[in-house]
């Protein structure tokens, strides 16, 4: 197989991809891996015998589907995938990761370079399927795993739903001329650093809703005495300006800060196909 670079996973395949994975993960059609990187893999063969990975675990099991997807995709694609989560991103040809959780609390925890990622996005697309967990737990893990949503999001997409309305709003402020260019600066900072329960946060958001610069103004001094007492928090960079004022700011997950960025995934959204 011919190995290609930066082309895009088209969406309408991965209805067919999962139905595979969902095969594998049965025990079934292992004839077609063959030919991949994972086809005399322990693990792999103790899930063509007895229809359950060799570990269990929740890490365990999020590695297996992943691998599997991989697979599939370069099966189905018919090219030759390289790259790995320790090389910063699964599949580079594809500028995509794969994330496997459980339904038990659909989120993985992701590595970030700057905070506001958290409006403008990651650095690749996220394809993220969600496998039956719960249902393997009651069962005392004789339930076969399978995946039973997936969700592509493309990069802007890995951003906050909720901030990026609060961008959005500070956006239209700025190009109406409402508020001038170092204010929404400060502002945005603001928005990618703010605990999106707290009182402030739903504060600002409503000033900005209302165009109110006061309210606007008291509460984004308040979130940088907050930041100063954390240490120097720097205004958007100029390429992170530019992004925001050019950008689409279409987040469609959650994220909340942690050590790592920690995604949260709605398998009841809009749009999601089940199987």
């Amino acid at each position: 197989m011919a190995t290609i670079r930066t082309m895009k996973l088209d969406r309408k395949l991965i209805p067919e991809i999962v139905v595979q994975v969902n095969h594998y993960l049965r025990g079934e059609r292992h004839e077609q891996l063959a030919n991949s990187g994972i086809a005399r893999d322990d693990w792999l063969a103790c899930l063509k015998r007895t229809g359950l990975p060799a570990k269990t675990d929740g890490k365990s099991l999020g590695t297996c589907i992943e691998k599997l997807l991989k697979a599939e995709i370069s099966r189905k694609l018919g090219v030759k995938l390289t790259g790995s989560a320790a090389t910063g991103v699964d599949i580079p040809e594809l500028s995509l990761n794969t994330k496997a959780t459980s339904d038990k609390q659909p989120q993985s925890s992701e590595p970030f370079d700057s905070p506001y990622e958290r409006v403008l996005g990651a650095k690749f697309d996220i394809l993220a399927c969600i496998y039956n967990g719960i249902e393997f737990l009651q069962s005392q893990k004789t339930t076969l795993i399978q995946i039973a949503a997936a969700m592509y999001y493309g990069r802007t997409e890995v951003a906050d739903q909720q901030l990026c309305e609060s961008a959005r709003l500070l956006r239209d402020l700025l190009n109406r001329g409402t508020v001038s260019e170092i204010p929404a600066k400060r502002a945005l900072r603001a928005i990618v650093y703010a605990k999106k329960s707290s009182a402030g946060y739903k504060a600002m958001h409503k000033g900005l809703q209302r165009g109110e610069l006061s309210v606007i103004d008291a509460t984004v001094e308040a979130y940088e005495e907050v930041m100063a007492a954390k240490g120097k928090i720097e205004l958007p960079k100029e390429a992170e300006w530019r992004a925001f004022l050019n950008g689409p700011l279409n987040g469609k997950i959650s994220i909340s800060f942690a050590l790592q960025w920690r995604y949260q995934y709605n398998p009841k959204a809009e749009g999601v196909r089940y199987f």
